[in-house]
């Protein structure tokens, strides 16, 4: 990560009830079939969204990018109310963005190796305001990035009343 500590807080905007990682030359689209799921990876495969409970407004967000894996998701739940995890090709830096927002300084991605990584969300709060119009939304997020040699399947955990 080239910007902000990797594991400090960051109080972000978040719109249209995501925020996402993309490359610097995209602006990804989340479909509507994508909408309820915390973690969506974009159909092109270059970005990833994470689904906010508020419709608009400010969450706290804490990136980690590891070397190693971080243990099974089931095990690592204490105080979150849901998590996902899947795989993403992570070959070039990526910036935090949301639509309609304009980031001055957005957070940036960088891998330490470009290739195959898991991405894992956790989640708190995000029922607290859905769908509204918040300024301080209460909503907490982590996201991690681990590389990975061979592929796994999508996993799910928790329940936060809003779906997956």
């Amino acid at each position: 990560m080239t910007q902000g500590a990797n594991g400090a807080n960051h109080r972000v905007q978040v719109d249209y009830h995501q925020m996402f990682f993309a490359p610097f030359d995209t602006h990804p689209v989340m479909t509507r079939a994508q909408n309820a799921r915390l973690l969506n990876i974009s159909s092109d495969g270059t970005s990833l969204f994470v689904s906010t409970g508020c419709a608009s407004g400010t969450v706290v967000l804490r990136l980690k990018l590891l070397t190693e894996p971080p243990g099974d998701l089931d095990q690592c739940m204490e105080g979150w109310e849901i998590g996902a995890e899947d795989d993403f090709l992570l070959t070039t830096n990526l910036h935090l963005g949301a639509p309609t927002v304009n980031m001055t300084d957005p957070l940036v991605v960088t891998p330490s190796s470009p290739g195959p990584h898991r991405v894992r969300v956790l989640a708190r709060g995000r029922a607290e305001h859905y769908d509204q119009f918040v300024g301080d939304s209460g909503e907490e997020y982590e996201v991690i990035f681990w590389p990975v040699e061979s592929a796994r399947s999508r996993v799910d955990a928790g329940d936060d009343g809003i779906g997956l």
